[in-house]
């Protein structure tokens, strides 16, 4: 996700939105999908890589939170920038 972010950084308000947008449009349906395999990727991977009595409840959260901060990061780069250059109040 990271890779593809850092070569498409408008993905991620693109992922963000069809998360967020119409279930029933074919683009956000398609995107869904996507997400929900990557999602169980990620799960898989926490699972792999903890304790082997990790609640799936946990690792769907701690996934979950990846994304967020892996996609905030991405969306918020115009407010990083001007906060950087000195132009946030």
């Amino acid at each position: 996700m990271t890779d593809l972010l850092l070569e498409h950084p408008a993905m991620a308000s693109f992922l963000q939105r069809a998360l967020h947008g119409d279930p029933r449009s074919t683009g956000n349906r398609l995107i869904k999908r996507w997400l929900d395999q990557r999602f169980a990727q990620g799960v898989e991977t926490l699972a792999d890589a903890g304790p082997a009595d990790a609640d799936r409840a946990d690792l769907a959260i701690r996934t979950i939170a990846i994304f967020n901060l892996t996609t905030g990061y991405f969306t918020s780069q115009r407010i990083f920038a001007s906060l950087v250059e000195g132009g946030g109040s």
